[in-house]
């Protein structure tokens, strides 16, 4: 971008920026997507939020099996898969 934040369409340069909220009950870490045309926030989102989504994208379609188990079952089986033969 060349620290060109000027653009002449909403929607065609979008930038983030996360930071960190003391509160009462511990630090509140708030991500945010802006787009420079309009200067308004296109999404706003805490980290607890962002871990629940991506939880429940990534592991329902495979039953809520934890990736580090998902991971270890590929490579049990890939290491007791007989090897290739080459012609």
């Amino acid at each position: 971008m060349e620290q060109l934040f000027e653009t002449e369409k909403p929607n065609q340069v979008w930038v983030t920026d996360i930071t960190c909220i003391r509160t009462h009950e511990g630090w509140l870490y708030l991500a945010a997507v802006l787009d420079l045309f309009s200067r308004q926030a296109v999404e706003l989102a805490t980290l607890g939020w962002v871990a629940w989504f991506n939880n429940h994208r990534l592991l329902e379609p495979i039953g809520y099996i934890p990736q580090a188990e998902t991971d270890a079952r590929y490579y049990r089986v890939q290491s007791t898969a007989p090897e290739p033969e080459f012609a």
